[in-house]
């Protein structure tokens, strides 16, 4: 304080000295030229800092200059107020940092050996990695005997028993390997089935509720939470989850890898340090304590070196999942860049995904470079002190060579025993990254669905943005039996809340009926199928369906073609059983109703694998999605389209809505096209500012063809 309290009266010396040119002698101009510079820039920095002060002074109409004894308070008070309040706040920060990594690490761990379905299998692949753990390190003990009456037989000249021990010696050295490569296989076995579990119990969580669109659609949004979600569902934690498929394949097997390593590893540290700590210290107690307070200030100083690594490592799988994206999207999309000629635009946006990641690493480097400038250091200014304090006594005889030998061999064991955090320090950082990013995952998964409370657009109700589309399925919900999809005043908001797309719609459509969803480009057409099909909720309203989702297909512009073969596509998404109860033939009917008489023969059948969405136009896809619809197990009742016959020309689109009227299949269609008109029956018109017309396709013709044009 009485530092700081000098400080402040030089300071205002100093600040009124400079401001009126009265500055100390100094030999020359250029002193003089350097002394100026200093006044000023002192000058700007108290005038920024007290610049606040001196506005309320003002406006007080008191002084605006004030007192140096003024000056020194406020300077000593607003010092000592940081002197308390910084650094505790800084440690109580890594605490609960590191409190928050241990919670994460338990809520991805814990599961593994209590769900019952894997808990027995788990508890005994570890428990025999413990007990190959303890053996190895008995093993370590043993050899370290071995080597010291082996040498202690050597320094004697002892002929018989050094042979004696020879042959032990090199007994021990054949049976060791295989125990420790027993030992690495199980642990590795074990990694493995955590994997498996780890992934599967996520991968369950992604695709239960249709949790991989609301996460799809909330990365899209720019925001997991907060503002809104895809389903019109908010995340109760403001999480950002980018790169969700590197979480899943990569991130799992690092996590489940290295927390194996490191558990293995400690349990060998503390076995080992409870039994080679003895032997040292048995040896020479003076080496065992320095030790302690050895490993002590290395640990601490390699963790204040190291401190960023966690966010830069973290920063580091993210930069390389976006780079990785962008090249994955580069050759999904190849045939549209290559019309486009895009190439240049690509290249500098990859370019500057990888320089991102580039520069990131090169940060990351220079921390790792320092880590191992004091972990070396760490490690090769200790190797002397044995050499020190043990020499004398085997020099003056108190101990053989064998004991000496040994000495070294514990030391060296409960060095780096007590050295673990020093060690792996770069590693473990790279750990704490993978275990934040997959508690991030989980908990998206698994968080309530709550509803947002950001404000939403009008209505005539003054629906809030936070509420939500109720979804009714089955005949029991119905208002009629007859009804096979009724919409009650639906009202469609955008998923963050601010823009209304549709409001208060009321909609009924009756078994049999085909109605056309028509509007302008963006003003939430294909919003208002989302929110039929149960995706979007943001809004209010009801939305009843009598047709279960298994009698009820939904075909977008651009049908999805799933991994597998053309079969299996075919039939998507039923999958097993289904598939093996229709007759090739059967299919190859389905695909002349469509117009694709030729397309098992040019793709070589219905078993092969290939890429479809590469190899099949836009308008055959479109058709392969209708034969779907004719090849369901149960009849389809519902088929909502949206734009789903924009790749066909007039007769084929014709043929395909003569199927579904054959089938007796209730249509909603959406789409602008003229042609679509004489489908249907009913037209429900969506207008920009979220009202809606219901009408005949004769009334609507003038603003279809308007569009049209």
């Amino acid at each position: 304080m009485a530092f700081v309290t000098a400080l402040g009266k030089r300071s205002g010396a100093l600040s009124r000295s400079f401001a009126h040119r009265q500055l100390p002698p100094v030999c020359g101009d250029v002193g003089h030229a350097a002394s100026a510079w200093v006044g000023r820039r002192w000058l700007r920095a108290r005038q920024r800092v007290h610049a606040p002060w001196m506005e309320r002074c003002r406006r007080a109409q008191l002084h605006p200059q004030p007192s140096c004894r003024q000056l020194q308070a406020s300077t000593a008070a607003n010092t000592d107020g940081m002197l308390q309040q910084r650094t505790p706040n800084v440690w109580q920060q890594r605490v609960a940092r590191a409190a928050a990594l241990m919670r994460r690490l338990a809520a991805l761990s814990v599961p593994f050996w209590t769900e019952p379905d894997v808990r027995r299998s788990a508890w005994l692949w570890t428990l025999g990695t413990l007990l190959l753990a303890f053996a190895t390190t008995l093993y370590a003990v043993s050899l370290s005997f071995v080597q010291r009456f082996f040498w202690n037989a050597l320094n004697a000249k002892d002929v018989p028993k050094y042979r004696n021990f020879l042959l032990v010696y090199v007994s021990a050295l054949v049976l060791g390997p295989p125990l420790l490569t027993l030992f690495e296989w199980v642990k590795q076995r074990t990694v493995l089935l955590w994997r498996r579990f780890l992934t599967e119990r996520l991968l369950g969580g992604y695709f239960a509720d249709k949790r991989y669109y609301e996460i799809g659609n909330r990365i899209a949004m720019g925001s997991l939470g907060g503002g809104g979600g895809g389903a019109g569902t908010a995340a109760a934690t403001p999480l950002t989850l980018d790169n969700v498929d590197q979480r899943i394949s990569e991130d799992i097997r690092s996590f489940t890898d290295k927390a194996m390593g490191f558990g293995c590893t400690a349990v060998v540290a503390f076995f080992d340090l409870l039994l080679f700590s003895v032997i040292l210290y048995r040896i020479q107690s003076q080496l065992f304590y320095i030790l302690v307070v050895y490993a002590t200030l290395g640990t601490s100083i390699t963790l204040w070196i190291g401190r960023d690594l966690v966010r830069r490592n973290t920063q580091q799988l993210r930069l390389e999942a976006d780079f990785r994206y962008s090249l994955v999207r580069v050759r999904e999309n190849a045939e549209s860049i290559a019309f486009y000629s895009g190439e240049e635009q690509e290249k500098a946006e990859v370019i500057r995904r990888f320089r991102g990641a580039y520069d990131n690493m090169l940060g990351l480097l220079g921390l790792q470079r320092n880590v191992q400038f004091a972990t070396t250091w760490y490690r090769f200014l200790i190797q002397v002190v044995p050499a020190v304090v043990v020499s004398e006594r085997y020099f003056s005889g108190q101990i053989p060579l064998g004991a000496l030998s040994q000495a070294f061999f514990s030391y060296n064991h409960v060095l780096n025993d007590l050295s673990l955090v020093v060690h792996e320090f770069v590693n473990l950082s790279a750990f704490a990254a993978a275990v934040n990013r997959l508690h991030d995952f989980q908990s998206a998964l698994g968080e309530p669905v709550i509803p947002s409370k950001a404000a939403g657009g009008g209505g005539d109700d003054g629906a809030a943005a936070g509420s939500r589309i109720l979804v009714r399925i089955g005949a029991a919900t119905m208002p009629s039996a007859n009804d096979v999809l009724v919409l009650d005043k639906l009202s469609v908001y955008t998923p963050n809340g601010r823009r209304l797309l549709v409001n208060q719609l009321d909609l009924l459509i009756s078994n049999g009926m085909r109605v056309l969803v028509a509007g302008e480009s963006g003003i939430g057409k294909s919003s208002t199928i989302r929110a039929i099909a149960g995706l979007w909720k943001r809004g209010s309203g009801a939305v009843y369906r009598r047709a279960s989702p298994e009698h009820t297909l939904f075909i977008s512009q651009r049908p999805y073609l799933a991994l597998g073969t053309l079969r299996q596509n075919l039939f998507y998404p039923r999958h097993g059983h289904d598939l093996q109860h229709v007759s090739d033939e059967t299919v190859r009917e389905v695909l002349r109703k469509v117009n694709l008489p030729d397309l098992l023969d040019r793709l070589g059948g219905l078993d092969v694998e290939c890429d479809f969405a590469a190899i099949l136009s836009l308008g055959e896809q479109q058709r392969l999605a209708f034969a779907r619809l004719l090849l369901q197990p149960k009849r389809i009742e519902l088929a909502i389209l949206d734009e789903s016959t924009s790749g066909l020309d007039v007769d084929n689109e014709r043929r395909m809505y003569r199927l579904l009227k054959e089938m007796n299949v209730t249509v909603l269609s959406v789409g602008n096209r003229p042609t679509l008109l004489q489908h249907h029956e009913r037209v429900c018109r969506l207008m920009r500012d979220g009202t809606w017309r219901v009408e005949d396709p004769d009334q609507a013709l003038d603003y279809v063809l308007g569009q049209a044009g």
